[in-house]
């Protein structure tokens, strides 16, 4: 019940509830974000410390304290998200990211350098992955898996894309001049995408779902067990992607396959993202967190164990990204699949801010206990034990949704008036909540065996490995293409549908509007609610052009028949008239963009001879009147054959007001 409410306040009725500028420009800013105030760092630290003479371990240590200052500061930002949407924040915070990497490049010290980095982490907390997932779960709603999926699969080109433009950019230019350009870069992508993409209406949360005590959710059991499970995960996961070079170095694999297995885990993370809304849908929340947290763990522990060959590392390194990819959306999705949207940024920032504190450390902590360990193999396989400890708190955390036989969130009343009152009611929801439940053991029965069988298959695997390597990399790279494409055309089938289906809901909304309600809005909301209803009779190519200097051409397109129209728009009191110059002036319109059709849309009416005017030429006169039959269902066609036919009485209007509002 609690993600019905969510969804449907998500979705909402009658305001477009999915912007289509919001994705696309996330996908751009997360990647020039993650890629100029993140990645660019590695890539021009050897630059930086033999230019300022700054050790390794301050300059260093600067970038981890923006990652703490990331942590702590995301959770007053993700209160700032809940109540007033993300356009504000995302905003300011790429205004913040630059002016802190312009601060960084100019820095004459290493207390100035410092202090760019505290800004930049604040920039980081208000830009990253946390404000893009609130704002995608609260407009997408029901879809939000999907929409996360793609961000996430945008952000992890940020490395692809920047860190060789960092490096192309270092070859020319000073580690400072190429701070500046990156500096513009992120100012002309992030900027003008957070401003003017995030502009649609903020949905308001939905209700709190009732629950059996007044606990604070962030002060629940299964809350903090699940902070804690992923704080382990989080540092275990960051300290093995920044040990696996050394590792493969002890290995015996040289600087070039050492950072080629760095990079296909990265790509194996991409790969793994595609895969979430297909586990999502399969298992439960605590069984899919438990085995992809155990998954980690194993990969860990396969990189300690297995010394080589060299392929097969390469292949556990690939397996590894994978892991991390699922986690990425799983950490993402964990507040809603529990406890709804309804807090959603406060809740996931506290969530997650052990966990980014633990990222932060786990670079630094993994290469201190490298060498009292023994070696980076012992160092993974410490670090799999972490995994291990992090599954058991993962389990623990889900115990009260186990006990939720109806699979509604943890802190949801176990009955409630509107749905429980009667007895007979009752009987069918258990049934129906049995028939789940089975259905899901039967779903984690399949899974169990496919694991196992899984373990078994890489157990042959690396005892004949030596025989069928070759044959099993040629398959894993068929399968890999196959896959590849295959999703790709299953995820191209799922946008073309659910776009017509967001197109074809906001068509619908246009057309429950009231004329009061049409009344109030200004010149562009009224030729937006005109192209609307255009689109919802079948128009197609239709596109709002007005603006100063438009010649008089408010809306374009083509009407269902094929045949070109231009549209004028005006919203005028009811008390004014359309003169019949403005008419003509629409006539000329129709002439200058050879338009076959010229419709003349007004709240108002028309002059006795700006109506001559417009029948004798050919124009259709949609007066208020015929507004009002238009904005009720008419099709647009039909009312050029009513064009004319009188503008009706005050009388008239009176009777039929029910027609005409």
């Amino acid at each position: 019940m609690a993600d019905t409410q969510a969804d449907a306040a998500a979705t909402g009725t009658g305001v477009p509830s999915r912007p289509r500028a919001v994705l696309p420009a996330l996908c751009a800013t997360q990647i020039a974000g993650w890629g100029i105030i993140y990645y660019a760092f590695p890539v021009l630290l050897p630059r930086l410390t033999a230019d300022t003479g700054w050790s390794v371990n301050a300059a260093t240590a600067a970038f981890s304290l923006a990652l703490l200052v990331s942590a702590v500061a995301g959770i007053p930002i993700g209160r700032i998200l809940d109540r007033r949407g993300p356009r504000g924040v995302m905003t300011a915070g790429s205004v913040t990211g630059t002016l802190a990497v312009l601060l960084i490049a100019a820095a004459p010290n290493l207390p100035v350098f410092t202090c760019g980095w505290i800004l930049a982490g604040v920039a980081m907390a208000a830009t990253f992955y946390p404000p893009a997932f609130a704002a995608l779960t609260r407009w997408w709603g029901p879809d939000r898996v999907r929409a996360l999926t793609i961000v996430t699969l945008a952000g992890g080109l940020a490395s692809t894309l920047f860190a060789p433009l960092t490096a192309a950019l270092a070859q020319h230019l000073s580690w400072r001049a190429t701070y500046l350009v990156l500096a513009v870069i992120l100012a002309a992508v992030t900027i003008p995408a957070h401003a003017l993409a995030l502009r649609a209406p903020w949905p308001p949360a939905p209700p709190a779902p009732p629950s059996a005590d007044h606990t604070p959710v962030a002060r629940t059991r299964p809350f903090l067990l699940l902070a804690a499970a992923f704080t382990l995960s989080g540092f275990a996961m960051y300290a093995v992607v920044m040990g696996l070079i050394p590792l493969l170095g002890e290995r015996g694999a040289d600087a070039t396959t050492a950072a080629w297995a760095l990079g296909l885990g990265g790509a194996g993370q991409t790969l793994g993202r595609t895969l979430y809304a297909g586990l999502s849908a399969r298992t439960s929340v605590t069984t899919r967190t438990v085995t992809l947290i155990t998954l980690g763990g194993a990969t860990t522990a396969a990189l300690a164990l297995i010394p080589g060959p060299m392929p097969l590392l390469i292949v556990l390194a690939v397996l590894a990204g994978v892991v991390r990819g699922n986690l990425t959306l799983l950490q993402a999705t964990a507040v809603t699949d529990r406890w709804g949207t309804t807090h959603y940024g406060r809740l996931s920032a506290l969530l997650g801010a052990p966990g980014r504190l633990a990222a932060a450390l786990a670079p630094w902590a993994g290469a201190a206990l490298a060498a009292p360990l023994g070696g980076y193999p012992q160092l993974f396989a410490a670090l799999a034990a972490v995994c291990v400890v992090a599954a058991l708190l993962a389990s623990g955390a889900g115990g009260k949704e186990r006990a939720m036989a109806d699979g509604r969130p943890y802190g949801h009343a176990s009955s409630c008036p509107d749905c429980c009152s009667e007895t007979g009611r009752n009987r069918v929801a258990a049934r129906k909540r049995q028939r789940r439940s089975a259905s899901r053991k039967r779903r984690e029965a399949r899974l169990k065996a496919g694991a196992w069988s899984g373990l078994a298959a890489l157990a042959l695997l690396l005892t004949f490995w030596s025989v069928i390597w070759p044959y099993a990399v040629g398959v894993l790279a068929l399968g890999a293409v196959g896959g590849g494409g295959r999703w790709l055309w299953k995820t191209d089938r799922l946008a073309r549908a659910g776009d017509r289906t967001w197109r074809h809901e906001n068509a619908v909304g246009a057309g429950h509007r009231t004329l009061a309600e049409v009344d109030m809005m200004d010149g562009t909301q009224f030729e937006d609610f005109v192209a609307d209803l255009c689109r919802r009779d079948g128009c197609t190519e239709v596109r709002r052009v007005g603006r100063t200097g438009d010649d008089g051409a408010d809306v374009r397109g083509r009407l269902p028949d094929g045949r070109t129209m231009v549209i004028q728009c005006k919203r005028y009191d009811p008390k004014r008239k359309i003169s019949n110059g403005a008419v003509r002036n629409l006539l000329g319109s129709q002439v200058h963009f050879k338009a076959e059709v010229a419709i003349f849309v007004t709240t108002t009416y028309f002059s006795a001879p700006a109506e001559r005017c417009a029948v004798q030429n050919g124009v259709v006169a949609v007066h208020r009147d015929h507004l009002g039959l238009w904005n009720n269902g008419t099709a647009l066609p039909s009312l050029t054959a009513v064009n004319g036919a009188g503008q009706g009485d005050r009388r008239h209007r009176a009777l039929r007001k029910d027609t005409y509002e």
